[in-house]
């Protein structure tokens, strides 16, 4: 969600307010290629790529730098949250919540994440696994099968933990309740995780409910 950021779209992506169609395609289409994430980029720069181009094509981009040239507002926030991966194949009790966390230093300038000389201006990165959910009524040592569910948690974690090899990584169960936490250098490698423990719990017959919080930090 990066509605009401205070970016200039056309810094973004290195054209002028007179650019043509063609130009802003092309410029489009190089920035989008260099931080595309399956490219090796970063997430949130190409999202500030794809926003800036869908400002300026949509008209909102006058009226946005008329702003910013008055007054560059703050975030009202400084969590963002986007959702991610949810599998609505499966009942709600073979669900797991998987809430990836970013954590970065805020920048003056947007401009500056898409720059070759730009430090990363990330903190950290982690991933947190619940089940059941936490709304679905009852005591979760009724769902049917939550003995076998926690034990291909269980065998989910320790696989997921062996091969992205987290900072630091613990689990729990308590009350039929099974919680886990692992930590990563970056959001980067927590959503790399992510795709790795998709893939064992789905096939253990578990889906997941998956989305992404922004944690943007004021830097001294």
């Amino acid at each position: 969600m990066l509605e009401g950021l205070p970016i200039d779209p056309y810094s973004v992506l290195g054209v002028t307010r007179d650019a043509s169609s063609e130009d802003l395609r092309d410029a489009f289409r190089q920035k989008s290629k260099k931080h595309h994430p399956d490219h090796g980029g970063d997430d949130w720069a190409f999202r500030i790529v794809v926003h800036a181009y869908n400002l300026i094509t949509s008209g909102a981009a006058l009226e946005l730098s008329r702003t910013l040239e008055q007054k560059a507002a703050p975030p009202e926030e400084n969590a963002r949250i986007r959702l991610g991966v949810h599998d609505k194949d499966l009942h709600p009790a073979r669900i797991v919540l998987v809430e990836i966390l970013w954590m970065r230093y805020a920048v003056d300038d947007f401009f500056t994440l898409l720059s070759d000389k730009a430090k990363h201006p990330q903190l950290s990165g982690s991933m947190k696994v619940t089940w059941p959910d936490p709304e679905l009524p009852g005591d979760p040592r009724g769902i049917p099968f939550a003995d076998r569910i926690l034990l291909a948690l269980n065998a989910t974690f320790d696989e997921v933990r062996g091969k992205t090899t987290p900072l630091k990584a613990r689990s729990t169960i308590d009350v039929g309740r099974f919680e886990a936490w692992l930590s990563y250098p970056n959001g980067k490698a927590a959503s790399a995780a992510f795709k790795h423990l998709h893939v064992q719990l789905r096939a253990r017959g578990l889906g997941a409910r998956q989305w992404t919080r922004d944690m943007i930090l004021p830097r001294e």
